[in-house]
Parts: structure tokens; sequence; C-alpha cells
């Protein structure tokens, strides 16, 4: 028997069993958080946005949202492009945006929020600077008139700050609390807590060239009187590390099992997970004291990235990389309507497909082991039914996944590249 069938039941096994070794982190080093942010085209009711092209990226992450005093107006969408021409505007109104890289490594954190009036003309902000250029991180964090139900919460000001954004949530074993809200001064009152309840909060400046980064989560019991916390002038947060070594195991078409190495001093773990390209939306965010969590929801062959940070006594760290991975297909999904010859392949795999009437664009992907997309194009049906080609001299040799995916379908099947 050859290799290839050897590896080929193998690889069957492994991926309709869902039981998969332990993944560790690809590097994200080489992806950087795009500079330049603008805007022009301002006419009030819509603006072209734009950043410089940062380098290995695949496509850029692009999110705008309302300001002080300005209808409610949110946008998330992915471009391959540098510009973006958004409408709907409300002219006079304040409106924010930023971005961030996604490569084939995993994502870039986000620029600066960029600051704009709609039909204020076009100016520049805030972009090239991960601190916000002169936008100090507020300092100072501390809580008093600590009733139980109700609490002050108070910071130092920030030299350029225009106004502090502020938020905060519960904690471990506490019912579920959030607020997020702007203001100019530097204390805000809580109202709404349960007695004896773990809560933190943290603050940023927003200035007129951008945003700071958020100060390190102040800890605080509520009922417990006045204290003291993390103070915001370490944005390392002191001795809490960064968590590394994250991975996936017991991956099902719904479901995952994401860990990640202990790091000392930590009394809580933030995990937020999202979707990753041509993916239905999901997102959450959860904490726990252990290093590993399951997620269920994920959809079969669905794209997904997931990042964690620790909280220590003194605030938290900054987030880990991105690690993205990808959910098995469904054990009775039909694999066999698209031909892929020849199997193995060392050059170039032909691709036509029998009996498919996908819906829509349809999104082709060669996904490795470890859930990367190593190439990836997008069709429309007509142009798909001619058939087309991968090339796969550059890609290491082992298996690989073709995916197919639609609005009304997804196909799949396994390739073996061999040299």
């Amino acid at each position: 028997m050859k290799l290839y069938k050897l590896v080929s039941v193998f690889f069957t096994t492994l991926l309709f069993t869902s039981i998969l070794p332990p993944i560790t982190v690809a590097s994200n080093d080489d992806c950087p958080v795009p500079g330049g942010l603008s805007v022009s085209n301002n006419t009030g009711a819509s603006v072209q946005l734009s950043w410089n092209a940062a380098p290995g990226a695949i496509r850029y992450e692009v999110e705008i949202e309302d300001g002080d005093n300005t209808p409610p107006f949110h946008q998330e969408f992915n471009t391959t492009q540098t510009a973006a021409t958004i409408e709907g505007l409300t002219p006079g109104g304040q409106y924010k945006f930023k971005v961030k890289s996604k490569c084939s490594s995993g994502s870039s954190d986000h620029a600066p929020w960029f600051f704009f009036t709609a039909g204020a003309g076009d100016n520049t902000g805030g972009g090239n600077n991960p601190t916000g250029g002169s936008c100090s991180i507020p300092d100072g964090l501390n809580v008093s008139n600590n009733t139980g139900a109700s609490i002050q919460l108070s910071w130092n000001a920030a030299p350029g700050a225009i106004r502090y954004e502020v938020e905060i949530e519960d904690g471990e074993n506490t019912p579920p609390f959030h607020q997020e809200f702007n203001t100019t001064q530097t204390t805000a009152t809580i109202e709404g807590l349960t007695p004896g309840g773990q809560y933190k909060f943290k603050v940023k400046s927003e200035c007129s060239s951008g945003s700071s980064d958020h100060a390190p989560w102040f800890f605080f019991t509520a009922g417990a009187g006045d204290n003291t916390g993390g103070d915001g002038s370490n944005p390392t947060a002191g001795s809490c590390s960064i968590p590394d070594g994250l991975g996936i195991h017991q991956v099902s078409a719904t479901s995952a099992t994401l860990f990640w190495n202990k790091t000392t001093g930590t009394l809580l773990y933030e995990i937020e997970i999202e979707d990753d390209e041509n993916t239905v939306a999901f997102h959450q965010i959860f904490t726990t004291a252990d290093s590993t969590i399951e997620v269920s929801g994920l959809v079969p062959g669905g794209n997904y990235q997931f990042k964690v940070k620790s909280q220590c006594g003194s605030g938290d760290s900054e987030y880990s990389q991105w690690f993205l991975f990808t959910t098995a297909a469904q054990i009775n999904q039909s694999i066999i309507n698209i031909n892929a010859f020849p199997n193995p392949v060392a050059n170039v795999l032909n691709v036509s497909l029998s009996d498919l009437k996908f819906e829509g664009k349809v999104f082709s992907e060669m996904i490795d082991l470890s859930g990367r997309i190593v190439w990836s194009q997008t069709f429309d049906f007509a142009d798909l039914q001619r058939g087309f080609q991968i090339p796969v001299s550059n890609f290491r040799e082992g298996f690989y996944q073709l995916s197919l995916r639609s609005e009304n379908m997804v196909q799949k099947t396994r390739i073996f590249v061999h040299h």
C-alpha cells in the first residue's frame, strides 16, 4: 500500500472522529497594524475611509461607529482594498473608525480610532502610533463611596483628552453587569451593583488625534469600602503575563476545546472568540479560572479565531495573538461532487464540479491541518462551472482540505500534496 493511502486512512479517522492533537499557536509578528488612517470625499452623507497597506495583509477588517450626540451608526466589514466608501452618515455627526490587518498567520491589533465629523472636509488623525499620539492612558484608577449597590469611579485627568470612555463589567460569580459610556469628567457614579459582587472597570482617553489604549482593569468588591488596585500607569499590568501556547483539541463540527498555558499570578482568564472569513457571524467573551474551555454553537467547516488575556490582582495583561482554527465538516456531508485531480498532486490541482447548484458567490479555500487558510479565491458560479486550477508547487507536503462554500452549500474534499 502506498504511503499516501496510509496517511489518507489516518486523516479520515482524524477528521470524522474529531480527535485532533494539540495545535500550537503560530507566530503573528509579521501581521502589522495598519497606519495612515484618514478620510476624504467627506460630503456629509458619505465619506471615503483609507489607510496604508500593511505588509503581509490578505484583507482588512474595518469598524466604524457613531460618536457623541450622533444617531446610532455601526458597520463592520472585511475588504482586500485600502479604501472604503461609507454612506448613510448624518451631516455634522461625530464618527470614528479603526482598521486591523488579517494575515495568513492571524490578525493584528486594531489601529487607534480615527475621529472625524461628517461634512467637515478631509482631515487626518492618530493612526500611526498605537498609543494614540499625545493621547495618554489615564492612570490613578480608584473607587470611593462604595456602598454595595452603587460606587463612584475616578481616575486622573489625561493631558489632551477631550473625553473618556469608561467600561465596567461583572467578574467571577457575580450577576451579569456591563456598561460602556463616555464622559468629559474624571469621575462617574455607577448604580445597580450587587452587594458583595466582583467588578472591574477600565478607562481610555479620546483626543482629537485618536484614542489611547485602555488603562489596566481595576478590580473591586461592591460594598467592601474604598480600595486601590492597578493604577493604570503600567500598560503591561505589572507581573500579569500574556498567556501563550494557545491551541485546540477535541474539535467537532459544532464545538472545540480551547487551551493555553497557565500564567503566574493570574486570577482569571478572559477569552474572546469570533468568526473569521466566510463564516456565519459569531462572537463570545468568557472568563474562567481554568486554562481550557469548551465552546459550542459553531458551524461545520467554519473558520474561527480566539485570543486570551490574564486578569491579575494588579490589572490585566494584553491579549495574546489570535489563534485561527477550522471546525470539522459534518460526517454525512457529501464530498463526491468535487472532481479534483491529480490527487496526490505535485504542481497544479485541477478542480471541476458535477451536479452542484451553488447560489451567489462561491468561496474556495485550501486549508492545512492546523486550520490555516493557505490559498483562497472567490468565484461567480458561472465561472466556477468551467473549472479552475490551484498551484500547489509551493505548498508543504501533506494533507489539505479543499472547501467550496456559498450561501446555500458547503462542499469539501481532501487533497494530498506530494512532491
